[in-house]
């Protein structure tokens, strides 16, 4: 690729919704927005590549630049500003700050959840020494001055990836799709009310019910969220379909890549096969997703991304460019594939001393149905977005984690309110 792979999802910014996320942390005590701002403008040596602004090039393409201006760290007031505008300093990651509660606020193009986390580990870090004058050991944190860790910085490319296909390629089953639901949330103003909930476990019970069932973490609640959809959706559907992210930088070799490289995998819950026990659905599910975790599936599914960025770097002009991206992006049009909802699981982090300050750690993304899990301490949370004000999922769900007898506490709904863009323009 001509350009870093953070600039191609860009083209594609706001097409439909909002390409930003939010990492919504909540402290145990109140914030020190100023000891803040300088634990963010210190973290961010350590991450020169989120420190960064877009510009066009003489053909028109968006590329990176480094951005020397501070990072804002601003009181939370309403509507977020945009990113890349003046208002955050050009950059294209921003902090908001509420009482106890900070928003980390990023462009989805030039990080995940698995590379943001670090990041925000370190700004915690830096906030704890500045606050309470306390140094933390810090083992893990990733700290101003330290070298750069295996693959952090390195770009992807064609010839790292294998042309073997997969073993047993994932046959399309035809899940149900939220189209309505999309419709009304993406194009009906009297129907769109983008907003989250927030659900909070003791991690030694998820576990004990993900061990006793077969099931690993992320599978377990794909499980509770299909058969919680089972009572929801119409019968014509035979099908629930669950999408999970697959992180495949360790497949080609850049295992720490601060970039959102990511493959999908897919379990498809038959209506029928929903009845059965939990275990049965928990060997069930996990043996999909370690079946598809496999290098050939992350592999196969990366090359005709790579494969079209490729392509775009040929073609002059912003428009052009924009345009391609729009007919031809993976993600999108007749051969893209789709799901019934998304449950992503950031995976496990060492937090260390750092969790006796933090309350909450969730994160918080655009789309309808999209959960996602995260951990810090002895707790696990599980977000759950959505793009219309209805209490039928939540109730379902809720009712599903009853039947398995897992205790939760329910927060929300919250306003969603993800920031835009401001891109330059030709």
């Amino acid at each position: 690729m001509k350009y870093p792979k953070d600039t191609y999802r860009l083209y594609e910014s706001e097409a439909l919704i909002a390409t930003s996320m939010c990492v919504r942390i909540a402290l145990k005590e109140e914030v020190d927005i100023e000891a803040l701002k300088k634990a963010a403008n210190e973290a961010i040596k350590r991450y020169p590549y989120f420190a960064v602004e877009v510009s066009l090039d003489e053909d028109g393409a968006y590329t990176l630049q480094h951005n020397p201006r501070p990072i804002v760290v601003m009181r939370k007031q309403g509507k977020p500003p945009l990113l890349g505008s003046e208002q955050t300093n050009r950059h294209l990651c921003f902090i908001e700050v509420s009482g106890k509660l900070v928003y980390f606020y990023l462009c989805h193009s030039i990080a995940g959840g698995k590379s943001i986390t670090p990041w925000v580990m370190s700004i915690l870090y830096y906030y704890v020494e500045f606050r309470y004058g306390k140094a933390l050991e810090g083992k893990g944190i990733r700290k101003a001055g330290e070298p750069f860790l295996p693959g952090e910085i390195e770009e992807p490319s064609l010839e790292m990836l294998t042309l073997d296909p997969p073993n047993s390629p994932t046959p399309f089953a035809k899940p149900a799709l939220m189209l309505a639901d999309y419709i009304n949330g993406l194009l009906n103003p009297f129907k769109r009310r983008p907003n989250y909930h927030v659900y909070e476990f003791a991690q030694s019970d998820v576990l004990r019910l993900a061990k006793e069932n077969n099931a690993s973490v992320v599978s377990l609640f794909q499980i509770l969220i299909a058969r919680s959809l089972d009572h929801v959706l119409a019968k014509k559907h035979k099908v629930i379909g669950a999408e999970t992210s697959h992180n495949p930088s360790n497949d080609i070799g850049l295992p720490y890549s601060h970039l959102d490289l990511h493959s999908m995998v897919y379990v498809n819950f038959d209506r029928e096969r929903l009845q059965s026990e939990l275990k049965d659905l928990g060997t069930y599910a996990r043996s999909e997703i370690k079946r598809q975790a496999d290098p050939k599936y992350s592999h196969a599914a990366l090359r005709p991304l790579f494969e079209t960025y490729a392509k775009l770097d040929e073609i002059k002009g912003l428009k052009e460019k924009r345009a391609f991206m729009k007919k031809n992006s993976p993600s999108r049009g007749k051969s893209a594939r789709h799901s019934t909802f998304v449950c992503n699981y950031v995976g496990q982090y060492d937090w260390d001393e750092l969790s006796l300050y933090v309350e909450e750690y969730e994160i918080v993304v655009d789309g309808h149905l999209v959960f996602e899990i995260t951990s810090i301490g002895e707790k696990i949370f599980l977000s759950q977005m959505q793009l219309l004000a209805t209490e039928k999922y939540v109730r379902a769900l809720e009712s599903e984690f009853d039947q398995a007898g897992l205790s939760y506490v329910h927060k929300g709904p919250f306003p969603k309110m993800l920031p835009k863009h401001l891109l330059p323009k030709e």
